[in-house]
């Protein structure tokens, strides 16, 4: 009901719901044993995660970097505790947690997104602490976001989507790169802000990009491909 949400970007969003709700059904919960070892993986992903921050963008403090990562790991813990996400209803394995990092480690584009748009916020005067419940220094904000979104990079390596969701995916790639052909074509005004609704349009860009992640961890026959990362 989004105007800026396009029909393509709302497809991709209920499909993503519809597996989210089927696989929800479908998953016992943890036992106390469980929680504490998705705790354990949790915070070695997240370590994973901040690390490769550090050396993606080398100008973020460390101590924001630091602070953020405590928090993420409070939510975390939150719904390791209380887990009404799929996929914090059972711990992962050794494949798994590697083939997560390979996601997140192939993410670069979206923390770079991430990043633009955190200064556009603060370049236009806005509050960047969006859903958060107080205003954080940029870089805390930044690091947050990205590491809000170690779960949806976790997903993809529980299950793959069924074809409703693969087939939703498929229909917006197709559509954004036939949009960024047409941008080729035409010169394109410097940023001078984030436009209205571009936080809801991220966040369908996200989901987007890390399903994207299956094809470049999963082989044809679905198993995680053998490729070095340089070469996927």
């Amino acid at each position: 009901m989004r105007a800026e949400c396009t029909q393509l970007e709302c497809e991709l969003h209920k499909a993503t719901v519809r597996w989210y709700v089927e696989t929800l059904v479908s998953d016992p919960l943890p036992s106390d044993p469980d929680r504490l070892l998705l705790q354990t993986q949790f915070g070695d992903l997240s370590d994973y995660a901040a690390e490769h921050l550090r050396g993606q963008f080398p100008f973020l403090d460390k101590t924001r970097v630091q602070e953020a990562q405590t928090l993420a790991l409070r939510h975390f813990r939150t719904f390791i505790d209380a887990p009404l996400v799929p996929v914090f209803r059972r711990p992962l394995s050794q494949d798994q947690i590697h083939r997560a990092e390979a996601n997140w480690a192939a993410s670069y584009p979206r923390w770079l997104s991430i990043w633009r748009t955190v200064q556009d916020q603060v370049a236009s005067g806005r509050d960047i602490s969006g859903a958060f419940a107080a205003t954080y220094h940029p870089h805390t904000t930044f690091v947050l976001r990205c590491l809000s979104e170690l779960p949806a990079t976790i997903w993809p390596v529980l299950d793959s989507p069924p074809g409703y969701v693969l087939q939703a995916l498929t229909n917006l790639n197709h559509e954004r790169a036939r949009e960024a052909l047409m941008k080729t074509r035409m010169n394109r005004p410097d940023r001078a802000g984030t436009p209205p609704g571009s936080e809801k349009a991220e966040e369908v860009e996200g989901w987007a990009f890390i399903l994207t992640a299956l094809f470049e961890t999963r082989g044809p026959d679905g198993r995680a491909s053998s490729l070095p990362a340089n070469q996927r």
